[in-house]
């Protein structure tokens, strides 16, 4: 069945994650070897789910029967992060030895 591209919603891949711009480079460069991540979702009484169309081991969902936008989003991210390895940076985190500095006080 095809779905038509009015009932198409887009999510942003990283979605304001803390990832470098090198790892996104990577992640973009194995999903453009998919061609794009797009998911069919259905929804019960039981909750959703989510399957990624061109790599069907992708999936995601929960047991919320009316999940939002940002749950689905959220979800279908966390999948996608774990599908691809995604490494993220820690809140706090310093790439380069270079930006910070440690010294003691000077005794007087």
């Amino acid at each position: 069945m095809e779905t038509s591209v009015a009932n198409y919603k887009y999510a942003l891949l990283f979605g304001g994650e803390p990832v470098s711009a090198s790892e996104k480079t990577r992640v973009i460069d194995e999903v453009k070897k998919l061609g794009s991540l797009t998911f069919a979702l259905t929804m019960n009484e039981e909750g959703w789910a989510a399957q990624c169309n061109e790599m069907p081991a992708l999936i995601a969902g929960n047991t919320n029967p009316h999940p939002t936008d940002i749950e689905i989003q959220s979800e279908i991210r966390t999948a996608i992060f774990a599908a691809f390895d995604v490494q993220t940076n820690q809140p706090g985190s310093v790439e380069s030895p270079y930006q910070e500095f440690k010294y003691t006080g000077a005794d007087k």
